[in-house]
């Protein structure tokens, strides 16, 4: 089980950040987190630390597409299928 379905387990808790997470606050707070974050990159000289700083802003995107998707059942809608079913009467 992974820690995501883990944490949907408590049904209450999952609901109850699932409205945290979509609400205007939360996406004002993590909006204001990401830009300090990346001001706390600061200016790179050399091409190394570029791609460093490239890593950690990707890292960051990731863990909150994470947190924001955490009490989502689903990340994406499942596309229909695009065969059709002949088994039905």
């Amino acid at each position: 089980m992974s820690p995501k379905e883990r944490f949907q387990q408590n049904v209450v808790d999952a609901k109850a950040f699932a409205a945290i997470a979509h609400s205007e606050l939360f996406d004002r707070a993590t909006d204001a987190a990401m830009l300090q974050f990346v001001n706390g990159l600061g200016y790179t000289q050399d091409q190394l630390s570029a791609v460093a700083s490239a890593y950690r802003l990707q890292g960051a995107q990731q863990f909150l597409a994470v947190l924001t998707t955490l009490a989502d059942s689903k990340l994406a809608p499942t596309p229909p299928s695009d065969r059709l079913d002949y088994t039905q009467k």
